[in-house]
């Protein structure tokens, strides 16, 4: 009888599998990923105050020491006074780096309905709560800023309020000085301003320069849009200031469709998403010049943090 013998081979380390490093199988994040990002750090960045409408005025002082004073009897739901404990929330931003990992870039809506830089003297969200019911403000209140905060005194600062869309991009537009929507004064080292209802708030004035004014394009890395990332300039010596590219051309460049970027001026380039649940980010020092395009690609990104992320950009020049 032939006994017959089956040989089974063994190799060792001929084990295949997907290499998460390898750009071809990245996942790319979703529009839900990279807006989470930004809301996290907006949640870690809210100050809550709790008080109680019985104490009239309610006062409170920020963490760089912005003074908030409410009239309490101001404070409505459904149009009913509320009464007893409740709790404002404070978000503030001062610089660039605040700005951006929080997508709260810099540009209003100038006199043509066009987009145009601003120069801020400081952006608020400020909000109140009862029992998670959104409490309105129906006489305004009044908050005081130090101007250290944004290089001192600017006699031009103007009020501007914020509109925030469903992917949390937001356009801010000027007040018009009506006293019961808003106004500021600047005097010694401090800007007195007073906020209409509760939301998003900015001081500003229009970035000015004589330049001939371009547009620009830029080509994100393979895969990415305007649903999952941004492109976000900040330009050299303004510290407290920060556009975005807010177009995506239907060929995939992010652009501006105003024309209004300064000829001969030196601005960072800084590609903006999420990789699991952190930032991932591209820098780019260019200067403009005319019609420019340029390009990020995927072996230029980088993953770091939030507060990594800001201080990298706070420290621009």
């Amino acid at each position: 009888m032939k006994t017959q013998y089956v040989l089974f081979l063994v190799l060792p380390f001929m084990f295949f599998s997907c290499n998460s490093d390898d750009p071809s199988t990245k996942q790319l994040p979703t529009a839900d990923d990279y807006k989470s990002i930004f809301l996290n750090v907006i949640n870690n960045k809210t100050q809550e105050f709790t008080f109680d409408v019985s104490t009239n005025p309610a006062v409170f002082t920020t963490a760089k020491g912005v003074e908030i004073s409410l009239n309490t009897a101001c404070l409505q739901i459904d149009g009913a006074q509320v009464t007893g404990e409740c709790t404002l929330e404070v978000v503030e931003l001062f610089d660039k780096g605040e700005m951006l990992v929080t997508n709260k870039p810099t540009y209003g809506l100038d006199e043509n309905g066009d987009k145009a830089l601003l120069i801020s003297g400081g952006e608020f969200s400020i909000k109140a709560y009862q029992n998670g019911l959104s409490i309105d403000n129906v006489c305004g209140y009044s908050v005081n800023v130090p101007a250290n905060l944004t290089g001192g005194v600017n006699p031009d600062m103007t009020l501007w309020t914020g509109v925030v869309n469903d992917s949390i991009d937001i356009v801010w537009d000027e007040i018009d000085g009506d006293n019961q929507e808003g106004f500021i004064e600047g005097e010694g080292d401090t800007y007195y301003c007073y906020f209409g209802d509760f939301g998003w708030t900015n001081l500003d004035i229009f970035y000015s320069d004589e330049n001939p004014q371009t547009t620009l394009k830029v080509e994100p890395p393979s895969g990415y849009d305007n649903t999952n990332s941004d492109v976000f300039l900040s330009y050299v010596g303004e510290p407290n200031a920060l556009a975005t590219l807010d177009v995506f051309t239907i060929d995939g460049y992010f652009s501006e469709h105003y024309g209004k970027l300064p000829i001969g001026i030196q601005v960072n380039l800084i590609f903006v998403s999420e990789d699991d649940g952190e930032f991932t980010y591209a820098l780019k020092t260019v200067t403009i010049e005319a019609d420019q395009v340029y390009q990020f690609s995927e072996s230029e990104l980088q993953t770091t943090s939030a507060s990594a992320l800001e201080t990298l950009v706070r420290n621009l020049p």
